[in-house]
């Protein structure tokens, strides 16, 4: 029996090996998780990039609820990208909550030898550290971006930001990732599809 977690054939931090060829050719079970198993790359819309050009246009905050581990990492790089290719201004606030998604930061920093990107990290972005800081940032009205844990916005910073922001017209609220059924960011996108 082959147990294996969530698999891509891509990352975009480090090369992904292929399955073994022994493994292919055996007669095992596999278990592996499936979140998106009946989803073809082909059906997937990629509009990331243009939700957070188009929020920042129109001057509003964006709130980005994101996993701790890989998937923040990988969006500070995808809008450091942003800004590398001149489609995010330099001089944009983003603010990264969550003291977990820091420590992997600062393990993807420290360890960068064994990674393909080394420098993820955009400029002018701030760690928040508690309370305070959190308070300064909702009572700030100028455009952000907020990259905040939980990823299913059920934890973490997320429970702060989501319920003060959701209902203002100027704020855009991006799920980067899966969210799980009964979890505040599937009930959240259910009344956006309705």
């Amino acid at each position: 029996m082959l147990f294996t977690g969530d698999y891509a054939s891509s990352n975009s931090f480090f090369n992904v090996e292929d399955i073994p060829d022994k493994f292919k050719n055996l007669s095992i079970n596999l278990v592996t998780e499936s979140t998106y198993g009946t989803t073809s790359k082909k059906e997937i819309k990629h509009n990331f990039n243009d939700l957070v050009i188009n929020s920042i246009k129109n001057k509003e905050t964006l709130i980005i609820t994101l996993f701790a581990f890989g998937r923040m990492q990988e969006i500070k790089y995808v809008l450091k990208k942003l800004q590398d290719d001149k489609l995010l201004n330099k001089d944009i606030k983003i603010y990264s909550d969550g003291k977990l998604a820091h420590e992997y930061d600062n393990f993807y920093i420290s360890h960068s030898d064994k990674f393909c990107i080394k420098d993820f990290m955009p400029k002018n972005i701030t760690p928040v550290n508690g309370f305070e800081q959190r308070n300064s940032i909702l009572a700030d009205r100028d455009c952000k971006i907020i990259l905040t844990t939980s990823g299913m916005g059920n934890y973490g910073p997320a429970q702060v930001y989501l319920p003060y922001y959701i209902s203002n017209p100027k704020c855009t609220v991006i799920f980067g990732g899966y969210t799980a059924e009964n979890t505040l960011g599937r009930k959240l996108q259910e009344v956006e599809e309705r």
